[in-house]
């Protein structure tokens, strides 16, 4: 059963915000606010451990305001635009990302984790021609030093719903600064891609982050 995968994994807890907005590639004001964020592709990383996502992409968020505050975070007041066209999307929880991904139409999520990787909800299709975004991937980082290849290193054992959850933004009264992983919904091509646009929209101020 794909729930007796498991990994190897730090507990890390929520996603640890970078210093400040301006150390994400894009970011905007909203009112008091300030908000970071980067375009990760289908890519969930935390250090070195990262999943491929297949029917989803992932944008990574900061919030920031006064050291110390406390404010409402909802990933309900962030949608995002594809290409200026259509309604904009609305996050996806992290528990229907991880349903998708293991029942939907192409149901595999890649995993790597530290040297050792797995594929889970499902076998990894064959390429069907060279360059067939279809065949499997690899890690192209190096192995950790002096360690294995393929051997996974000691620590509490995380479940991918678990990492996936744990990385996204959270909701509820948080003390700023605070980060996160919002999921969108999204089948196609990465390089079908040419104009990528976040939205945010709180009690605070509106505000546009334009990822590409």
């Amino acid at each position: 059963m794909a729930a007796a995968f498991l990994l190897v994994l730090p507990a890390w807890g929520e996603l640890a915000p970078r210093g400040n907005a301006e150390q994400y590639p894009a970011h905007a004001k909203a009112g008091g606010l300030e908000i970071g964020a980067e375009f990760d592709y289908r890519t969930v990383s935390r250090g070195r451990d990262w999943f491929f996502l297949r029917d989803a992409i992932a944008v990574e968020v900061g919030i920031f305001g006064p050291m110390g505050k406390a404010a409402t975070v909802s990933p309900g007041r962030f949608t995002l635009r594809i290409n200026g066209k259509g309604p904009a999307l609305l996050p996806l929880p992290p528990g229907v990302v991880m349903s998708e991904e293991k029942w939907g139409s192409r149901p595999s999520l890649t995993v790597a984790a530290q040297g050792g990787r797995v594929v889970f909800g499902g076998p990894e299709a064959a390429a069907r021609f060279p360059g067939d975004p279809r065949a499997p991937r690899t890690d192209p980082r190096p192995e950790p030093p002096g360690q294995e290849p393929g051997v996974q290193s000691a620590g509490p054992k995380v479940s991918p719903a678990r990492f996936v959850e744990e990385a996204a933004l959270p909701s509820g009264k948080r003390t700023l600064p605070v980060a996160g992983y919002l999921y969108f919904p999204y089948q196609g091509k990465i390089k079908k891609i040419k104009k990528l646009e976040l939205f945010y929209n709180g009690p605070e101020g509106g505000a546009v982050i334009r990822l590409r």
